[in-house]
This record gives C-alpha cells, sequence and structure tokens, in this order.
C-alpha cells in the first residue's frame, strides 16, 4: 500500500514541473490576487456548476508514467501518438483497495476526464463573481488552474494551484471589479490541468463565458 506521504511527493514534482512551488501546494482558503483582489478557494464535494456556467470536456493530454507505476497502471500509447493509462492487476484505490473504475459515460480511452466550466456573476457596483473549477471521473492529488479576464478597461489573470488530497471536484471564486460600464469576458486557460490519482494529466477545454457589466 502506497502511504499519503508518498503520493505528496508526486504531486509536489508534479506542480514544481508546473511552475507551482512546494511551499504552495496546500492552498489556503483566501488569496490576495491583481489588484488586492480577493480570491477564494476550497476543495468541495461532486458538485453541479453554477447555473447558467459555460462548461466544456477535460480531455486527457498526457500521463505522469511515474505516478502511473506506482499505483499499478500502465501507460499505452493510442495510433495517433497519444497517451493514456489503464489499470493492471495492481492497481489500487487511494485507500490502497484493488482499483475499481468509477461508472461514468465518458470513454476514457478516447480521452474525456471530466468537466470544466467559468461562469461570470455581475453584483452590481461593476463588480463581479467569477466562478472556476471541475469535476473528475477521477480522483485527483494536483491541480494547477489559471483564469483571465477582460474588458475595456484592463485584463488580467489568477492561478489557483495545490494538492487535492484524492478530491475529484474543485472551485475557486474571483471576486473582480470592472471598473466601468460594459462586457465582461473570462476564460480558464486550456494549460490549466489536473493530475489523476491514475497518473494521467486531465486538461481545461478553455471554457469562456461573456456578461454585461454594470
Amino acid at each position: 500500500m502506497f502511504t499519503r506521504a508518498l503520493v505528496a511527493v508526486f504531486a509536489a514534482s508534479a506542480l514544481t514541473g508546473a511552475g507551482i512551488g512546494t511551499a504552495e501546494a496546500v492552498p489556503s482558503a483566501h488569496h490576495v490576487g491583481p489588484a488586492g483582489l480577493r480570491v477564494h478557494a476550497g476543495h468541495t464535494p461532486l458538485h453541479a456548476p453554477p447555473k447558467g456556467a459555460k462548461v466544456v470536456k477535460m480531455r486527457v493530454t498526457g500521463v505522469n508514467a511515474k505516478l502511473a507505476k506506482a499505483h499499478g497502471f500502465k501507460v499505452v500509447t493510442a495510433p495517433d501518438g497519444s497517451q493514456h493509462t489503464v489499470p493492471t492487476p495492481k492497481a489500487i484505490n487511494p485507500d490502497g483497495s484493488p482499483y475499481r473504475a468509477k461508472v461514468h459515460p465518458d470513454d476514457v480511452v478516447e480521452g474525456d476526464c471530466g468537466d470544466s466550466y467559468i461562469w461570470v456573476h455581475p453584483v452590481g457596483g461593476y463588480n463581479m463573481e467569477i466562478q472556476t473549477g471541475f469535476d473528475l471521473d477521477e480522483d485527483a492529488v494536483a491541480y494547477h488552474w489559471q483564469a483571465s479576464r477582460s474588458d475595456d478597461y484592463g485584463s488580467d489573470t489568477y492561478s489557483w494551484g495545490g494538492g487535492l488530497a484524492f478530491d475529484s471536484s474543485w472551485e475557486g471564486e474571483w471576486d473582480a471589479n470592472a471598473g466601468g460600464p460594459g462586457w465582461e469576458t473570462a476564460g480558464v486557460s486550456p494549460s490549466s490541468d489536473a493530475l489523476l490519482w491514475d497518473g494521467d494529466i486531465c486538461s481545461s477545454g478553455g471554457p469562456t463565458d461573456s456578461a454585461e457589466i454594470v
């Protein structure tokens, strides 16, 4: 049985490769974003995206072979050259029990691994709440997520990242001010991803959303 400490080592390695320092591996409940904007981040149970959110499928875009092997999975290459992991008889769940695939409608071989979303919610006074997150088909050990926003008054980005402690969903909220009336557009960077327990790297499809800010 592999311990959580071992998984933390793999997660830290993956985060470092994504440009996130290991000191950030455990996210705090609140972060201060650009221009002093307050940003909330926290892990939640599997949930439905906010009503009105733009949802896009996430895809497997790579693998962490070391993590896959440690948990009893192997890396296979499809005819198009893409890679993903499949369980071997030695595959295990996070609790050390024999691996059992979760039932979901997506074909893992084709690369579907979850949903990502973003939602711009005007709240008045040129202020808005931007909610973004993901729901995965498998448990994850780490993630790196980046959202951006732009309007007639400027643009900025915010990044979240850290360990996921075997959660399969996450949501972050970004409270921002547009600086004036007009249309706001926000999106998730396609490079945003989560490192799954089986070693697959599940990347966002890059959803975007727009709303009129007054």
